[in-house]
């Protein structure tokens, strides 16, 4: 059994307001889970509105299917959605 773990840091540009990072936040959320087989939660929520932290898990028998799933949702959130990844954080158990 594999477990991993993904943290993205996210720049949102254009965001203005805690308001409007919830909602750019939960979009992300939502389509994430609805397109993958993980868990995903904002970390460090009171940080800085154009800032974000996700912490991302999924597991599997396998470690490459962990890893391509993760390193997947990683090339998705680049390609669907108008952030920048500041820093990247994979692990495995």
């Amino acid at each position: 059994m594999t477990i991993g773990y993904l943290q993205l840091d996210l720049y949102l540009p254009g965001v203005n307001s805690i308001k409007h990072k919830r909602s750019v936040v939960s979009s992300i959320k939502n389509r994430l889970r609805n397109k993958y087989n993980i868990a995903i939660a904002e970390m460090n929520a009171n940080s800085h509105w154009s800032r974000v932290s996700l912490g991302i898990t999924t597991l599997s028998d396998s470690y490459n299917i962990v890893n391509n799933i993760l390193n997947d949702v990683e090339r998705y959130i680049e390609a669907n959605f108008e952030v920048s990844i500041i820093n990247r954080n994979i692990e495995f158990l």
